[in-house]
This record gives structure tokens, sequence and C-alpha cells, in this order.
């Protein structure tokens, strides 16, 4: 499998949602990320805040149909925010005080760096902001 990429909520919620205006980008992207073969990091936070975002746009079903789409792909890796991460997500969160940067970017951030991962699917400039790089 090829070296992993992070998944914001919203490049879920965009891959998810036809309405979303990134919709066709995210698909697109979904397709050529399964077919290079790349693993596709998130977490347990990202998929709170996605399945949130989904539900309260669409319903139950649209948030349903985020976990199918993860289901039917086995290289979707999700990460557990543990207790130690969380607590380290609030240095994170700490350093983008001034910024606006939300707490499960932050964890996100946190988490990428602990795992190497230097590739966010975002359609989420703070990611860049913080020093990631966009998947195109």
């Amino acid at each position: 499998m090829k070296a992993g990429c992070f998944a914001d909520s919203s490049a879920w919620i965009a891959l998810t949602n036809v309405k979303d205006t990134h919709h066709a980008q995210a698909a697109a992207a979904w397709k050529r990320l399964r077919a290079e073969n790349t693993r596709i990091v998130t977490s347990n936070y990202v998929m709170l805040e996605a399945t949130f975002v989904l539900t309260s746009r669409g319903g139950v079903r649209l948030a349903a149909a985020l976990r199918d789409a993860m289901r039917a792909s086995d290289r979707v890796v999700i990460e557990w925010v543990t207790p130690e991460r969380h607590e380290s997500a609030w240095i994170e969160f700490a350093k983008y005080e001034d910024q606006g940067i939300s707490f499960v970017d932050a964890s996100s951030f946190g988490l990428m760096r602990e795992l190497t991962i230097r590739s966010a699917w975002s359609y989420d400039a703070d990611f860049s902001r913080a020093g990631f790089e966009l998947l195109a």
C-alpha cells in the first residue's frame, strides 16, 4: 500500500454530499486514491465532526452513506484519539489560538505529525497554514 494521506472532515463531507461545492473534486480524489492504493488515514474525531455535519445537512442517510463508503474500502484507517493524543491536541490547539483553528483540526495536525503524514485530503486551508501539503 502506498504511503498515506490524512482525510479531513471536509473531504468526507464533500465526497458524501453531492450538493457540496467540492463534491466532484472529492469524488475524483477518492477514485484516484483508491486506484493508487493509497492508505487513507482519518480519526474518530474527524468522523464525529463529518457525521454531525452530514446529519445536519441531509439526515442520517447521508451520514450512513459515508459509513458505507468507508466500509467499502480496505484502504481507510481510522486512528483513535486516545487520552494521550487528546492531551497532545491541546498543545497543538494552543499553537494556533490566534488563527481560529478548530480543536478537531488541531488533533488532526498532531496525529499527522505523530504518524509522519505530510499530505492532507482536505478542502480546509488550515492544513496548508499548518505546513501540510493539500492533495490536488
